[in-house]
C-alpha cells in the first residue's frame, strides 16, 4: 500500500501512519479520517471534492489492508501453535 507523503514523515524511514500503526491506534484513526473527509466533501473552500472522497478511500483502504495483515499474522500465529501441540 502506497503511504501518504514525505511531509508526514518522522525520518528514518517512519511515516506517522506506522506510529499510529505500532501504538494500536489504527483502527480508530483511519475510520475517524473517513468520516471526517466524508462529511468535509464538497464544503472545504478550494478543495476539489472529488479529491475529498478519494483521501476518505485512502484511509479505508488504508484499513481493510491492516485488517488482512493483521489476519494474515494471526493465521499464522495459530498455525505455529497447532504445530507445537501436534509436536508435544
Amino acid at each position: 500500500m502506497k503511504e501518504p507523503t514525505d511531509y508526514y514523515g518522522l525520518g528514518e524511514g517512519w511515516e506517522a501512519i506506522n506510529v499510529i500503526d505500532a501504538l494500536g491506534l489504527t483502527r480508530g484513526f483511519c475510520l475517524g479520517n473517513v468520516i471526517k473527509y466524508i462529511i468535509r466533501a464538497g464544503k472545504k473552500s478550494g478543495e476539489d471534492e472529488a479529491a475529498t472522497i478519494a483521501k476518505a478511500n485512502w484511509y479505508l483502504e488504508y484499513y481493510i489492508y491492516h485488517l488482512k495483515k493483521l489476519e494474515a499474522e494471526n493465521e499464522q500465529k495459530d498455525e505455529a501453535s497447532e504445530l507445537l501441540v501436534c509436536q508435544n
